[in-house]
């Protein structure tokens, strides 16, 4: 809370220099209606699961194993660097925290239309969005000053993303030819985090272009045997 999440207009205004317009926009015209943000909803929270899979994966391979260093290093590295310093050094909430958190109007037309979606699926069959209701309990929590596990709010970069792009990087490093299922599984993640208002587009690729960063630098300092 005290870096007063300063960033959020200037990460907001390079989703508009990329796209001409904000990221949701976009996403919520090649996925209209409340049953496309259901399933993407319904996928988005459970992909987290794969990741932690990785490592328990790591523990089968060899002691020696390349994949099993990188993945492991790299997911370290990871949640130590950016998710601690970059949260801090460029701080913001994301699209879905912006009217809640800043009092801003920007992204309201985006909450508006979550919102509605959200009633007509809990009207229809009644089920709702996980998305909405974790942000909600988050802003609730935020408000407390309560600490809680996965209570944290920050937005650049996108660690869903730089984490699922780090276990996409582990699965091919060990067989090749699953990049096609895998690409995928990154492409819903990526549209996941900004038609659900989690992300920017900006913040998201940042998270993309980290975890590669980060598979390659452990790469080569363990060829140069410097870990």
């Amino acid at each position: 809370p005290r870096t007063g999440f300063g960033a959020d207009r200037m990460l907001a205004d390079l989703d508009r220099v990329l796209l001409g317009r904000d990221a949701w926009t976009l996403s919520h015209r090649l996925f209209p209606g409340p049953q496309a943000t259901w399933l993407l909803d319904l996928a988005y929270h459970p992909l987290f699961f794969p990741m932690t899979v990785g490592i328990a994966l790591c523990l089968m391979l060899p002691l020696q194993s390349v994949a099993r260093y990188r993945y492991m290093l790299g997911y370290a590295l990871i949640l130590i660097g950016p998710a601690t310093i970059g949260s801090w050094l460029v701080p913001g909430v994301g699209p879905c925290f912006d009217a809640a958190l800043h009092q801003a109007s920007r992204y309201l037309p985006m909450v508006e239309t979550l919102g509605a979606q959200q009633a007509w699926l809990a009207a229809s069959d009644g089920h709702g969005l996980v998305s909405l209701d974790t942000q909600s309990r988050l802003v609730a929590l935020f408000r407390a000053g309560e600490l809680a596990d996965g209570a944290g709010i920050s937005a650049m970069p996108s660690i869903h993303n730089a984490l699922s792009t780090l276990f996409i990087c582990f699965v091919v490093s060990l067989r090749p030819r699953l990049i096609w299922a895998m690409l995928p599984y990154g492409v819903l993640i990526l549209i996941g985090s900004v038609h659900l208002g989690w992300h920017y587009l900006v913040d998201s690729l940042a998270g993309i272009a980290l975890a590669i960063g980060v598979w390659w630098a452990v790469a080569r300092q363990q060829r140069l045997g410097e870990f």
